[in-house]
């Protein structure tokens, strides 16, 4: 790792990465603190299936202000998800990247880990598997004691049961509503 790198990481500089390819930094610094890891299709952006490209993109509706909630409450706020159309040729991971790098910059999202594998392929970091969370936690000071995951399908909770903490699954609408009941709970 370059001293830059690790200079800029310290200082919590968000990213976009192939969680298949391992953490970015494994070094995480600083007290731990919560994170809540969403789902990108169905619950960051509307999933009109392999979106790809920033004119393809649109919002969820209340996404950003859910994030920013997030992100006033001390949470790390991390997306995972499982992007196929890499591997099904319909995407290049660079295309990937650079739609990544364009949400991080419109939203104050953390870090992007996605999986580039088919459903069948054995890659420990495509969900329903943990290994997307798991990497986050070499590359962020995780307390996930106080963690969850936002999905809109059931291979993102049994992505969150899989690394055991609480998965929260959206119907697709706002759920700044879901999220906020939640936290509520929990620090009361």
């Amino acid at each position: 790792m370059h001293a830059a790198d690790t200079n800029r990481y310290r200082r919590h500089v968000r990213f976009a990465h192939c969680a298949c390819d391992g953490p970015r930094y494994g070094r995480p610094t600083g007290p731990p603190r919560p994170a809540a890891f969403l789902d990108r299709d169905g619950v960051v952006n509307v999933d009109f299936g392999y979106v790809r490209h920033v004119r393809d993109w649109q919002w969820m509706h209340g996404a950003r202000a859910g994030i920013e909630w997030l992100k006033a409450h001390g949470y790390w706020v991390i997306v995972v998800t499982n992007q196929s159309a890499i591997a099904r040729g319909l995407a290049t991971e660079p295309q990937v990247l650079a739609l990544h790098d364009w949400v991080l910059a419109h939203a104050r999202v953390d870090a992007i880990y996605h999986c580039r594998h088919l459903p069948h392929d054995p890659c420990p970091a495509r969900k329903p598997q943990s290994g997307m969370l798991q990497v986050a936690g070499q590359d962020f000071a995780i307390d996930w004691g106080r963690s969850f995951l936002v999905g809109d399908r059931d291979t993102d909770i049994e992505a969150a049961q899989n690394a055991n903490i609480p998965g929260l699954l959206s119907a697709g609408d706002d759920w700044r509503g879901l999220v906020r009941d939640y936290v509520s709970r929990r620090t009361s």
